[in-house]
């Protein structure tokens, strides 16, 4: 059993994934039901539960597995290991929310950080305490067949800006000010982003919002350039994804953005 709190495609191929494997997944991305949980339990009696990141979700179902003796892996992303107060990232900046993510760690039967970078940092933010039961994993992508197209001007980004933390975390503000000085290319944002910031974008930054796999593909196939404006990414999958499903886009980033 896998349980998640989102609904992003990262997890469903993991899931996939494991099921290519021979395992009999089930997927629960109910993160307000325990009570669902619990049904699911009942009927389905998983051997192993699986849960995306170490949030207030994951501390519940870790604990209940703790109760039951069933075994729980906590898949961990980079701001699950992270503590970076001066950008405002991480779950292990001081305050609640490091105390239940390090209730997550202590309770789990194995951590899984996604990425060298997210590993790294769970061994130096945690004082190398969890050492014995972190294995690192890494993302899948899958391939798209390549396509030749012409590129015109358009510069791409994908991320998820949500609100005010995520949009200094992703650099949405550098997005913007790139974009008022070169007022001649046409930018492209794919993801969510506040409402109120979407209202005050200049006229050459084109707001996509979500979009599906067919769309961002075209995109990223007719784009000049791919941009991550991040001022930190502990994988960068978004970067990952354009760089190998676009054929050899061209990428810019802040070198800061990825320590290893």
């Amino acid at each position: 059993m896998m349980y998640t709190s989102v609904s992003a495609e990262f997890v469903t191929d993991d899931a996939r994934m494991l099921s290519n494997g021979g395992f009999d997944v089930r997927l629960v991305d109910d993160c307000a039901s325990l009570r669902r949980l619990f049904a699911e339990w009942h009927a389905f009696r998983p051997d192993v539960v699986v849960s995306w990141f170490a949030n207030r979700c994951s501390l519940g179902i870790s604990l209940a597995c703790k109760i039951r003796g069933i075994p729980h892996h906590c898949i961990l992303s980079g701001y699950d290991t992270s503590n970076l107060p001066d950008i405002g990232y991480g779950s292990l900046r001081p305050g609640w929310r490091r105390w239940y993510t390090i209730a997550v760690f202590r309770l789990s039967s194995s951590l899984l950080p996604v990425s060298t970078t997210a590993d790294d940092a769970l061994r130096k933010n945690t004082g190398h305490r969890f050492e014995w039961k972190t294995r690192l994993i890494e993302h899948s992508i899958p391939p798209l067949p390549w396509q030749s197209k012409p590129r015109n001007q358009v510069v791409v980004s994908a991320f998820y800006a949500t609100d005010s933390e995520r949009v200094m975390v992703k650099g949405f503000d550098r997005l913007i000010a790139l974009a008022e000085r070169l007022p001649n290319i046409e930018f492209a944002h794919v993801g969510g982003i506040p409402e109120s910031l979407s209202r005050c974008l200049p006229a050459n930054l084109v707001a996509c919002g979500p979009v599906d796999n067919a769309t961002l593909r075209d995109l990223l196939f007719t784009s000049a350039m791919y941009i991550q404006p991040s001022r930190y990414e502990s994988f960068g999958f978004a970067a990952a994804e354009a760089s190998w499903r676009a054929a050899g886009l061209p990428f810019s980033k802040d070198q800061a953005t990825y320590p290893s």
